[in-house]
């Protein structure tokens, strides 16, 4: 019903679909049902902090490919949107990108990412708040930044890292998978 009566309203919206390693076999499935539902833009995400096999990377890949190869027309002229064709932002477990939470706190989105700071709890790195903001360019943070907060919090724990290694890879050959869809599009425009 939400969906429904936001698409009535006509507030442009983009839908972000979290495949995991247990729904990543109905990605293509999934994203037709937001099409039959009327949705048309969507920013795709893979669960991070999860282990990702190699076959299960592929499956992911295998389904956006035949995805990408049914609505290829559609994705060319912009009838559907994909966000991820569109910039580098992975891998996306290293975004540099802030968030503010309900309190106002502002934080690096990345902890969030990987849930390592448990509602409520202070940031490794505190950044502030929206009442008493800094200067923006005083919160310059990059991908190595976000990558040694990680490492640095996770430092005993060996499964973790494992993870956190594991989600760079795949973020790195996630990240090229949709430069490579864009071009292909934009070639068969």
């Amino acid at each position: 019903r939400k969906v429904d009566k936001v698409l009535k309203s006509g507030v442009t919206c983009s839908v972000i679909p979290v495949a995991t390693p247990r729904s990543v076999g109905k990605l293509a499935e999934n994203l037709e049902h937001l099409l039959a539902r009327g949705l048309r833009s969507f920013d795709l995400n893979y669960s991070i902090g999860t282990y990702w096999e190699p076959r299960l990377q592929n499956e992911y890949f295998a389904q956006m490919r035949r995805f990408a190869a049914k609505h290829r027309r559609e994705l060319a002229v912009g009838d559907i949107r994909i966000g991820n064709m569109r910039g580098d932002v992975e891998p996306g477990v290293i975004n540099p990108e802030f968030t503010v939470d309900t309190d106002g706190t502002i934080r690096l989105l990345t902890e969030w990412l990987v849930e390592v700071v448990p509602p409520g709890a202070p940031t490794p790195r505190p950044l502030g708040d929206v009442k008493n903001a800094p200067p923006y360019d005083s919160l310059y943070i990059n991908r190595f930044h976000c990558a040694r907060a990680h490492f640095t919090m996770y430092a005993g724990n060996a499964r973790m890292r494992r993870i956190l290694l594991n989600n760079i890879r795949f973020g790195r050959a996630y990240g090229e998978f949709f430069m490579d869809l864009r071009r292909r599009v934009a070639a068969a425009a």
